[in-house]
């Protein structure tokens, strides 16, 4: 009987830690991240100038659960894209970082048309002017 007792105190120790640890302790946060491509590259006139810009993008965005509506309104995400680059000249886009500038650029006019914060970052595969 006296064996029983300190084993019984270890489990109930041991049982209450585990408890802590699985109900108490923070969980990190699942990614529902994902990566949306919006098709082809994108190859638009650049402005006030005859030359071409050719480019390929990938999003990265919040919640894996849009995915589908992200997918159906692809139309609306070319658009505004199409839209940021034909708006560039030739000098616009031999400056240092212009990928960063574009990247703010893109991700602040989808986020507004989308009413959203869901477009986290891009990722430029190609950019090219021809």
């Amino acid at each position: 009987m006296k064996k029983i007792i300190p084993i019984i105190l270890i489990l109930l120790v041991l049982g209450g830690a585990a408890g802590y640890y699985f109900f108490f302790m923070p969980q990190e946060p699942i990614d529902m991240s994902f990566t949306l491509d919006p098709g082809e590259q994108f190859v638009t006139d650049i402005a006030d100038s005859r030359r071409l810009l050719c480019t390929d993008i990938v999003f990265k965005l919040a919640d894996s659960e849009k995915e589908a509506f992200y997918v159906e309104n692809n139309h609306v995400i070319r658009n505004a894209i199409n839209a940021i680059l034909r708006s560039k000249t030739e000098e616009d886009l031999k400056q240092e970082r212009i990928e960063g500038h574009l990247d703010e650029e893109i991700l602040e006019r989808l986020n507004s048309e989308f009413d959203t914060d869901d477009f986290l970052k891009i990722y430029f595969n190609t950019f090219v002017i021809q």
